[in-house]
């Protein structure tokens, strides 16, 4: 099955979504190229400074032949001011968190959950679950059930009353936390409670060459802006 993105538009209906095959998607579930947002001053000495307030996602989409209806639908989404790219990722099942035989956690209580990550972004995150790691048993073993079309899954962890970090990359349906050092402090932030939806700018023209040397197979390359920015104190991983 083909990698597929969809594509949200107040014009046709509201809200109205229709979903598309991809070849490529380039810095949507993950930056590949970023523009920086702030203000450069020129000093009275002719040096430079820079204030930075963030960064914006540059976002390339290669779609595959499409079909003429979808290619006019492409066209009202074009126009549309409110136009977005939202993941397809499906919310992993299924997911346990049991405490294991081994060291490297304290004694306490471990939550967690994990999202999917598809070529636009990431899903709901799975329902938490959570036990107690004591005496021997100081290790937690996770597992989910595959989603489709998933690039890897993100995992997320809380130690009693603790913040929520996320944890940790994975492209397995299993993982052991070992006293893994989370990769960031969501400090009062939650993991994913909505899927991804990604508000874009249109930063080309509007083009569908032909494929195959015929008319009515046309492919589509768009390339997008990210319409809002994330934070230089925040990173790129701000959660929704």
């Amino acid at each position: 099955m083909a990698d597929q993105a969809s594509l949200y538009t107040t014009k046709l209906a509201s809200p109205y979504v229709f979903t598309l095959d991809v070849l490529k998607v380039y810095g949507a579930s993950e930056p590949d190229k970023l523009e920086k947002f702030g203000v450069t001053h020129e000093m009275l000495d002719g040096s430079l400074s820079e204030q930075i307030a963030g960064g914006r996602r540059d976002i390339t989409i290669e779609f595959q032949v499409m079909s003429l209806l979808n290619r006019r639908k492409v066209v009202k989404w074009f126009l549309d001011p409110d136009r977005k790219l939202q993941s397809l990722a499906g919310t992993p099942g299924n997911f346990n968190a049991v405490k294991a035989t081994g060291t490297g956690l304290t004694a306490a209580l471990h939550t967690y959950t994990v999202c999917a990550v598809d070529v636009i972004g990431h899903s709901i995150a799975a329902t938490e679950d959570s036990d107690t790691t004591s005496g021997s048993d100081l290790r937690m073993a996770l597992s989910w059930n595959a989603v489709t079309d998933a690039r890897y899954y993100q995992i997320y962890r809380k130690i009693a009353a603790g913040n929520w970090f996320l944890l940790d990359y994975t492209t397995s349906l299993t993982y052991t936390d070992a006293g893994t050092v989370g990769l960031r402090d969501m400090g009062a932030g939650l993991p994913p409670i909505a899927t991804s939806s990604i508000s874009v700018i249109s930063s080309n023209e509007l083009e569908f060459p032909w494929a195959f040397e015929t008319e009515l197979a046309r492919m589509l390359t768009l390339e997008l802006r990210d319409a809002s920015i994330f934070t230089a104190a925040n990173g790129f991983e701000s959660v929704e």
